[in-house]
């Protein structure tokens, strides 16, 4: 079998990883699942991009390949951890805290004392519920 080029080696760690961002981003919405993570993730993340990107352009196939890796594990943390915190759906009795509307459950990837509610905005530790 023949040796992969720098450049083929390269374009299939880059398909690799796109395809595990268009299945996350399929799932969560695109640009949304980052969003929905800690700052901390989200931060660690970035970081990752960014040296995936510049590996990329870079044309450094060693870097690349580790990169990648880390990008496709990177996504797949942003996935569990936004699944941890999944808003939960109306709830029967009214919805949650008072005239609110909401279901609202803490999220441990949230400061304590903060909570969200389904339709994905952060509420403050002093609301109703």
């Amino acid at each position: 079998m023949p040796k992969l080029s720098d450049n083929n080696l390269i374009q299939t760690t880059v398909d690799g990883v796109d395809h595990v961002a268009v299945e996350q981003e399929s799932k969560w919405g695109v640009g949304r699942l980052r969003l929905l993570v800690n700052d901390d993730l989200r931060g660690r993340f970035d970081d990752q991009a960014r040296l995936f990107n510049e590996a990329v352009f870079a044309n450094d196939v060693k870097a690349v390949r580790e990169h990648g890796e880390g990008m496709r594990k990177g996504w797949l943390a942003l996935d569990r951890a936004a699944d941890r915190c999944r808003p939960r759906a109306p709830c029967a009795r009214g919805m949650g805290g008072v005239g609110t509307g909401w279901r609202h459950r803490h999220c441990p990837n949230q400061p304590r004392g903060a909570r969200r509610h389904s339709r994905g905005a952060r509420l403050g530790g002093m609301d109703a519920g």
